[in-house]
């Protein structure tokens, strides 16, 4: 299974557009995240959005129901973390009601405020040893 940007000929199940009408999933693919089989078939959707200030926000969050216990979801949350380093972002924000969702982004590093819809951050400048020298101008001492 592969994470990658959605294509324009993506053909994305009805399963995962939960709520989306197909002309909104149509306009912002350039971010959007789908989990894809070998076999070509789109199992994971995730859409991010820029917040500006160097923060992403992950607003869609679904995978194939019938692909669910096969690690989709892991997969699909490491790609939204690589995504946003990968366009400089500072941190990732999220909201979930759902606690399966809660705990997994947990193990994949968010930090996450309590209930009723959790708000979950992920430190995207943690563990990216590049980042200091990346972002932020040294500041030396004369």
């Amino acid at each position: 299974m592969i994470v990658r940007s959605a294509q324009p000929d993506d053909a994305i199940p009805s399963e995962l557009l939960q709520g989306f009408a197909t002309a909104d999933i149509r306009f912002n693919r350039d971010q959007m995240l789908v989990a894809v089989e070998d076999d070509g078939s789109l199992v994971g959707l995730a859409i991010l959005y820029d917040g500006g200030h160097e923060t992403l926000f992950l607003e869609h969050f679904v995978v194939h129901p019938l692909t669910r216990g096969r690690r989709v979801a892991e997969c699909l949350m490491s790609g939204c973390v690589e995504y946003g380093r990968q366009r400089g972002a500072r941190m990732l924000f999220g909201f979930s009601p759902n606690a399966k969702f809660v705990r997994r982004a947990q193990r994949a590093g968010a930090t996450c405020m309590p209930r009723p819809f959790a708000l979950l951050a992920w430190d995207l400048t943690r563990g990216d040893p590049a980042y200091r020298s990346r972002k932020e101008p040294s500041h030396a001492t004369v």
